[in-house]
């Protein structure tokens, strides 16, 4: 994928993190799912399980904590991309930019090229 200039690395960072930050948020939800599903199923209130139940609750609460690394990481990037596209917005005098922008796949999808206006209402950043 072809770099482009340091304003569309800035807005796609921004995009990218975003995005990562909610599908591991989607994902460590679900897997919560799954593991309250596993108890349940499982043991109930006997919490009475063979090797292979307690090895699936032990792989599901483990997806948990897999999923809040990448989470707390995502959420850590998205908020450094925050800054840098409010310091744009700054320096651009709170204007406003539209580009088409190559937006990079979170979890096997395509890239895809899509058109971007951001602008900085307030001190903030808003992607649309």
């Amino acid at each position: 994928m072809n770099t482009g200039s340091e304003v569309e690395k800035i807005i796609r960072d921004y995009i990218e993190q975003q995005r990562k930050s909610q599908y591991y948020h989607r994902k460590k939800n679900d897997a919560e799912k799954e593991y309250n599903k596993l108890l349940v199923n499982f043991g109930g209130e006997a919490k009475n399980f063979s090797l292979e139940e307690a090895n699936k609750i032990y792989q599901a609460f483990r997806e948990i904590q897999i999923n809040e690394e990448e989470l707390k990481s995502a959420e850590d990037k998205f908020n450094d991309a925050d800054e840098k596209l409010k310091e744009l917005g700054h320096i651009l005098f709170h204007a406003t930019i539209t580009a088409n922008i190559m937006i990079p796949p979170v979890n096997g999808e395509e890239v895809v090229s899509k058109q971007i206006t951001v602008s900085f209402p307030n001190g903030q950043a808003l992607v649309i």
